[in-house]
């Protein structure tokens, strides 16, 4: 379970695996003009397809309310902080997730 707190949102998400693939769902989200809290059904997951490859998680497909979605990479900093990095209406963009504890 990971928690994102940066000048855009908060979050908290959750990673699992199945199958050698890792998929994330949604536990709260808050942009300060939607709010989300995760109901443990299917459109709770938002993010799909990771695979690992070497020191990186690439492939992943993070996608939004309206269907769209960004290609997402990540790394293991450490056990505690997770690298996420994406495009972003074309411009590169990243972020980082810590492990909640």
């Amino acid at each position: 379970v990971w928690k994102v707190n940066n000048e855009y949102y908060k979050a908290v998400y959750e990673i699992v695996e199945v199958e050698n693939k890792f998929y994330g769902k949604v536990h709260k989200y808050d942009d300060g003009k939607e709010q989300y809290l995760g109901n443990n059904k299917k459109e709770d997951y938002f993010l799909t397809d990771v695979e690992l490859n070497g020191d990186r998680y690439i492939n992943g497909k993070m996608y939004m309310l309206d269907g769209t979605y960004y290609e997402v990479i990540f790394t293991l900093e450490n056990e505690n902080t997770l690298k996420v990095e994406m495009t972003v209406e074309g411009h590169p963009y990243s972020e980082t997730w810590n492990r909640k504890l």
